[in-house]
């Protein structure tokens, strides 16, 4: 085992007198030296000194990368927040090699400024093969190519022309419409889907000025045959 690493361990040399559990004088990546047995460097027990385990939750809360692995386990694992819907919900998992923080950032490498990590294949999870790092605008540009097309749709008096390219978003799409009436205006897929925006303002306020005016005429109608 001499010279072998194992974590941030390197094995200098085997101590005498203990024949039965073997213990080895290993000297830490920070320098530091200590008497470690051999079973706890092969079973990953021991990693590192004592003074590198008890700052290894500062050096990696400080690491902008350690933030986005994180994160990962957030949005697949945890089921009370907001985007676990869109991926632990759907199947979307971390693979087990990417339990390891440290794992992780050898995979990964170093994140170039204002990237984010993105997925190749958006139905299969995060892992090694599947990942790389990816420009914010590219990002969006992918997300972009991931929405169902409603072309041609009808969602009230709205008709789908075509997506809105004048207004880009990582969060809303916008689709350029064209009401019954011939007005046109740019609504977010969501309201549409959802049935929140189905026609334009003009017929809107038309529709209700006509409601009200109906109200209206009923209860002169109303006040003439009491006056009977």
């Amino acid at each position: 085992m001499i010279n072998q690493r194992f974590g941030r361990w390197t094995v200098i040399s085997k101590m005498k007198g203990f024949e039965k559990n073997n213990r080895y004088l290993c000297k830490c990546d920070c320098g530091n030296e200590s008497i470690i047995l051999g079973f706890t460097l092969r079973s990953k027990t021991s990693t590192q000194c004592i003074k590198c385990y008890a700052n290894r939750n500062n050096s990696k809360s400080k690491n902008p990368i350690y933030n986005i692995w994180s994160g990962l386990f957030t949005r697949c694992y945890n089921k009370k927040h907001a985007t676990y819907k869109h991926y632990g919900a759907k199947g979307i998992t971390v693979s087990d090699e990417w339990k390891s923080f440290e794992r992780f950032l050898d995979d990964m490498g170093p994140r170039p400024t204002d990237y984010q990590i993105d997925r190749i294949d958006s139905t299969k999870g995060y892992s090694k093969d599947n990942c790389r790092w990816l420009s914010k605008s590219e990002n969006i540009k992918r997300q972009v190519t991931r929405i169902i097309d409603i072309t041609g749709m009808k969602f009230g008096k709205w008709t789908v022309i075509g997506r809105d390219n004048t207004r880009i978003t990582p969060k809303q799409v916008f689709w350029h419409c064209i009401c019954d009436c011939g007005n046109e205006g740019s609504i977010i897929g969501y309201f549409l889907r959802k049935g929140e925006s189905k026609q334009c303002r003009d017929c809107k306020d038309r529709a209700h000025s006509e409601i009200h005016s109906g109200w209206f005429d009923r209860l002169k109608m109303k006040d003439r045959n009491n006056e009977r």
